[in-house]
């Protein structure tokens, strides 16, 4: 929690109920066990591995939750042209996702926003489940082709962020610089399937601030009251501290 690093990997498939949150991560986060929670998070790429994974293997049962992230590459095998990933147990919800999911089958894919990522053009996407997303591209980015299925997407709303968005994809940084909180006026708004806003500030785990602050107190405000003591005497504070949920 609360870190800024390059890359968090998994290398043991017995490393296992994984929860990262409130991370700034400029590579990727390498997945490899089981029982993974990604919430909160501001990153490069999410990669399955692909030696356990690949053509839905089934050696290495995988349960994920992708939520509440923003994400400015892809979620993916980490080998292209691999095979499936067989996605029936993960669950990738309430992000927003600049890149593309692929590899993935059997996935379901609800209240996320695609923007400027072309989902439709993600590699080996099959009978993937997509509900209540929003994806905004320079044509239709349709979500539903092939075998996978879905209801209630939007596509390129008119209205979508609270101070309008970037006209284009974001990476790294450039990303704080951004309101990606949902317009009342969107269609957007209130939209997902549990009623509350589509993207990362909706869901039972809304993302509570981009600063990447953990969640301990954080002192406000410290006063010394006596900055000289006598050998023995006590040193007199006062001090505010918040918490940062």
């Amino acid at each position: 929690m609360g870190i800024d690093c390059n890359t968090i990997t998994s290398n043991d498939t017995n490393e296992r109920n994984i929860s990262i949150s409130r991370c700034y991560i400029t590579n990727q986060i390498y997945i490899r066990g089981t029982n993974w929670l990604i919430e909160n998070n501001i990153i490069n790429t999410i990669n399955f591995d692909y030696t356990d994974y690949c053509s839905g293997n089934n050696s290495y049962p995988i349960t994920a939750i992708i939520a509440n992230n923003i994400v400015w590459s892809n979620i993916e095998l980490n080998y292209p042209y691999c095979g499936y990933l067989n996605g029936a147990n993960i669950l990738i919800n309430h992000n927003i996702i600049e890149g593309e999911i692929q590899e993935f089958d059997y996935t379901n894919i609800t209240n996320n926003i695609f923007y400027y990522g072309d989902e439709s053009a993600g590699y080996n996407d099959n009978y993937n489940s997509y509900n209540n997303n929003v994806t905004v591209y320079s044509s239709k980015d349709s979500l539903q082709q092939g075998t996978n299925s879905g209801s209630n997407d939007i596509y390129n709303p008119s209205t979508l962020f609270v101070s309008g968005g970037p006209s284009s994809r974001q990476t790294g940084g450039n990303i704080l610089s951004y309101n990606w909180g949902v317009s009342s006026s969107s269609p957007a708004h209130s939209a997902a399937t549990d009623g509350s806003d589509i993207g990362i500030y909706g869901g039972s785990s809304p993302m509570p601030n981009l600063t990447g602050a953990s969640t301990l107190p954080q002192m406000t405000f410290l006063n010394i009251n006596n900055s000289v003591t006598p050998v023995g005497g006590k040193l007199n504070i006062n001090f505010k501290a918040r918490t940062q949920n």
